[in-house]
């Protein structure tokens, strides 16, 4: 359900992406998504935090190369669609209940992700 407005842009893209108003709102908007998502993601302690802010900044990058207006940019996008959801599976469903030396759920024990 996350990817339904990109599925809409796409949808739209042969229709409006010849305009430039196009490209600097559906651009515009995307490279904001990417920057916040990604901010964010970088200050997340838990796993699910972190695979739910970085989908967002994924689907910024999205936005973004289906703002490109090019054709290249299009093939990518769609690439980008169909291809994460397959890694996020396994990340997903990979990470299971993992419970280190120190009773911390997820990587918290980690010497990077100390808060």
């Amino acid at each position: 359900m996350v990817k339904a407005g990109i599925f809409l842009l796409m949808r739209f893209w042969p229709v409006l992406s010849g305009t430039p108003e196009w490209f600097w709102i559906i651009a515009g908007a995307g490279a904001c998504t990417l920057l916040i998502g990604s901010f964010f993601a970088i200050f997340q302690h838990d796993l699910k935090g972190l695979l739910a802010y970085s989908t967002i900044s994924h689907l910024g990058l999205i936005t973004v190369l289906l703002g490109m207006g090019t054709t290249l940019g299009v093939v990518a996008a769609v690439f980008h669609t169909l291809k994460p959801r397959d890694l996020q599976g396994i990340a997903v469903h990979g990470r299971g209940d993992h419970r280190p030396r120190n009773g911390q759920p997820g990587y918290a024990c980690a010497a990077w992700a100390a808060p």
